[in-house]
């Protein structure tokens, strides 16, 4: 495979070029006062798709050629463009007193100001001409209710010089493993998302305010990990390179409790609470909202079906989805009749499922890894499974349970328990953690290992004997 790519521009132009993976030099031609840059690269592997796989754009190689000369004038034509455009109008200062009266710490002030942005300016992106580059006046968006995410940002900053709380712009690169290498030029389209950074004690805190569904002092993951550029007028300077904010696999965290109950002739009635925080929490709750109750009850039965043949939903039910500061919370039971295998006078079972739904990056996408290797990295989002099951089980029965194991990797842990407790009930807890947004390629193997332990591990049978 051939590649080529050529740049023409006007001779008296000052540019800068980057190579990422492309370490081929170009040709530079000039001819009637242009200046043309000519890259070829032959050879070149084609990129076949796997699972998981990074944008084509950050594992292929590529070259960014740029006129824009530093970082600092990068941020300064940003400023100029964005400056009093969080000017606050009078609808916008009643509305932050509104919001903010008989609140008295900034901590308050600022969850209440993130929480209307967040929730009910809608986000709409109408990126015509300058519009791509420069926000709205916050008064538009406000009379609107809508905007794109530096619209949102600036009237976030708005609000909260009203509570005179200082806030500043942010640019950044968002999405899954993205960076921005600030020791090389800005690539022409340089960011991609505008955020909010607000002056604390500690120093400057990242809001993202298109996050609808996130609770304010949660960043999004596609924000994570990166540094980025914030908008801070001081001194004559207007750039401050923030960031990054870590990926914690405890803050995006599922958490399953499942009660149990089999009956001598193995019938199966269960109950499940499952909470959710973080990346879970945020992302099941944007695809909810997409549906009625009723369609997202047929949903979980259409999934259930699929994962217990014969089995009866008997409740779905969930908390409150507008409420982006609690941990989304999900009550479901059902019945199925026949659900341990008869073994003479023994009963053959494996957990339950939780109905747990499989989120796009969730851990169930990795239960069959059927690639031997791999040729890109995986990407997977820092979190954290835990499930709980209680079983009762007929009294007159004893129970074979299988041992636990635990294992630890640079990548990611699993551990299992499996106790009777005092009362008599089987106590089951597994653990999955994943530890990086990226598994490079020399970890697949190790993490592979891990996950076929785990899918084996989840499987075990249990036997009831009379």
């Amino acid at each position: 495979m051939e590649s080529y790519f050529e740049v023409s521009f006007p001779g008296d132009m000052e540019v800068e070029w980057t190579s990422f993976g492309a370490e081929a030099s170009p040709v530079v031609e000039e001819s009637n006062g242009r200046k043309t840059f000519i890259w070829k690269r032959k050879d070149l592997e084609k990129i076949t798709k796997e699972p998981a796989m990074p944008p084509i754009s950050r594992i292929s190689d590529r070259v960014l050629v740029t006129s824009i000369e530093s970082w600092e004038y990068y941020a300064s034509e940003f400023w100029d463009l964005a400056q009093g455009r969080a000017k606050p109008n009078k609808a916008i200062k009643k509305k932050a007193k509104e919001l903010t009266k008989g609140l008295k710490t900034k901590e308050e002030k600022i969850e209440a100001l993130y929480n209307y942005v967040a929730t009910k300016i809608r986000y709409v992106a109408i990126e015509l001409g300058r519009g791509k580059y420069q926000p709205h006046k916050a008064s538009e968006t406000f009379t609107n209710k809508y905007g794109d995410c530096k619209d949102k940002a600036t009237l976030l900053i708005s609000m909260l010089r009203v509570a005179g709380i200082k806030a500043h712009p942010v640019l950044i690169l968002s999405g899954l493993n993205a960076k921005t290498d600030f020791q090389a030029p800005p690539p022409g389209k340089g960011m991609n998302h505008a955020i909010v950074a607000v002056e604390r004690e500690s120093g400057l805190q990242l809001l993202d305010p298109t996050c609808d569904t996130c609770p304010y002092e949660y960043l999004p993951d596609n924000d994570r990990g990166k540094k980025a550029l914030a908008i801070v007028p001081r001194n004559g300077e207007v750039k401050k390179v923030v960031g990054p904010v870590p990926f914690k696999p405890a803050e995006s965290e599922v958490k399953v409790d499942q009660k149990v109950e089999l009956n001598k002739e193995g019938d199966l009635n269960t109950s499940v609470e499952i909470s959710h925080t973080g990346y879970y929490s945020y992302s099941l709750k944007s695809w909810m909202e997409s549906y009625s109750n009723d369609r997202q009850k047929q949903m979980y039965r259409g999934l259930l079906s699929q994962l217990e043949s014969g089995a009866v939903l008997q409740n779905f039910s969930h908390s409150d989805l507008e409420d982006v500061n609690k941990r989304l919370k999900l009550d479901i039971s059902y019945q199925k009749k026949g659900y341990a295998d008869q073994l003479g006078d023994s009963l053959l079972f494996q957990t339950p499922p939780s109905l747990r739904l499989p989120l796009s990056r969730n851990y169930d996408q990795y239960v069959s890894l059927p690639a031997e290797e791999r040729k890109y990295p995986l990407q997977m989002v820092p979190s954290t499974v835990v499930d709980k099951s209680t079983i009762t089980f007929p009294e007159e029965k004893e129970v074979v349970k299988p041992d636990g194991v635990e294992i630890d990797t640079r990548w990611a842990s699993y551990s299992s328990s499996y106790e009777i407790s005092e009362s008599g009930k089987l106590n089951v807890t597994r653990k999955f953690v994943k530890k990086k947004p990226l598994l490079p390629v020399e970890g697949y193997p190790e993490f592979k290992e891990l996950v076929n332990k785990m899918r084996k591990d989840q499987q075990s049978n249990f036997q009831l004997k009379s």
